[in-house]
């Protein structure tokens, strides 16, 4: 079940901007729970330090040992 409505393209393109916000990481952790809970409501605490544990370990990388090098990005299928 899908966390929010949005339409997944615009709404990962919305937080890659909203990422882009020169600020500390608390600070733009804190920023993206505001500016995202219109859309994921309750869940929004829970979708954010997801996503910024996601990056900081890039877990939206895996390693594959067939091609690209080993490398293959999470959803590019």
């Amino acid at each position: 079940m899908p966390l929010c409505d949005a339409d997944p393209g615009i709404m990962a393109d919305y937080i890659l901007v909203t990422l882009q916000n020169d600020m500390s990481e608390p600070e733009l952790k804190q920023h993206c729970k505001t500016d995202l809970v219109e859309f994921f409501g309750d869940a929004t605490s829970v979708f954010v330090d997801t996503l910024f544990d996601s990056l900081a370990k890039k877990e939206y990388i895996k390693t594959d040992n067939s091609s690209n090098g080993g490398l293959q990005i999470t959803g590019a299928d």
